[in-house]
């Protein structure tokens, strides 16, 4: 989704941003920053909504419940309450009842910016006042996991990322198991169901191989954004994965399978 004009953040110099996006997300994007082993485990699905659209809780959150999954909402706090795009985004009653239903709220920078046009100063900032909003909004919320607005990495974002929070979430996709970078876990998107990635495969390939699948979304609706998915989608892949003999969890949960570091 586009950054709201009021919420801009300094970027680089136009004339570097595609050379440094090459450098940080296909060179540098694959030297690990926090190494880490997930302890084997049963076969895991996360669910992640970025960006908190409305439509993920008001048409979604019921369909979760019914299903008895517990996700993860990935809040910029600069964008609570407003429309970018036409697209409304959640409000500060919509975070306060996902939270209180035992989702987790995640955090995804204050301003939703982008972390390979951004100086890492700024980027740490945006976390930093993000985490400040959570907190005063949610008694009890702390910092479990992170994912990336756009996807967009680099090796200053992912180690601030690392040192906050148990997980960052990329959108480099994949499944999770064994060694995993805790700055930078796989991911696939839903916008997949409409024939981009054979989603129901890699559910099928997670469950034989015992690891974690994180998918992840925007909005909920029967005529989505080109991020999003319908609720017949949502609900179908939940289902498989159910039924393949995934457990659903939210990213932060997941912290609890990190083994301690020898």
């Amino acid at each position: 989704m586009a950054q709201s004009a009021a919420l801009a953040v300094p970027i680089r110099a136009p004339l570097t941003v595609r050379f440094r996006r090459l450098l940080d997300e296909e060179i540098l994007g694959r030297i690990p920053v926090a190494p880490a082993r997930l302890a084997p485990g049963p076969a895991t699905v996360s669910l992640c909504f970025d960006d908190f659209p409305r439509s993920a809780w008001q048409v979604a959150g019921p369909l979760l419940e019914a299903l008895g999954v517990k996700a993860s909402y990935y809040v910029s706090g600069g964008l609570i309450g407003q429309a970018p795009e036409g697209l409304p985004l959640c409000t500060e009653e919509d975070v306060v009842a996902a939270f209180a239903a035992g989702h987790e709220i995640g955090c995804h920078t204050y301003t939703h910016c982008r972390a390979t046009e951004t100086p890492v100063e700024a980027f740490t900032a945006s976390l930093a006042r993000n985490d400040a909003v959570l907190r005063d909004l949610l008694p009890g919320w702390s910092a479990r996991s992170f994912a990336y607005p756009y996807g967009g990495t680099t090796l200053g974002a992912r180690r601030a990322v690392a040192a906050r929070f148990g997980f960052g979430r990329s959108t480099r996709r994949g499944l999770n198991s064994g060694m995993v970078d805790r700055s930078m876990l796989r991911a696939v998107g839903l916008e997949g169901c409409r024939g981009r990635v054979d989603v129901e495969a890699m559910i099928e390939d997670a469950a034989r191989k015992g690891a974690w699948l994180i998918l992840y979304t925007h909005d909920v609706a029967e005529r989505p954004s080109p991020f999003g998915c319908s609720p017949g989608e949502l609900e179908r892949v939940l289902r498989r994965a159910l039924a393949a003999g995934m457990r659903a969890l939210p990213v932060g949960a997941m912290v609890e399978r990190l083994e301690p570091r020898r």
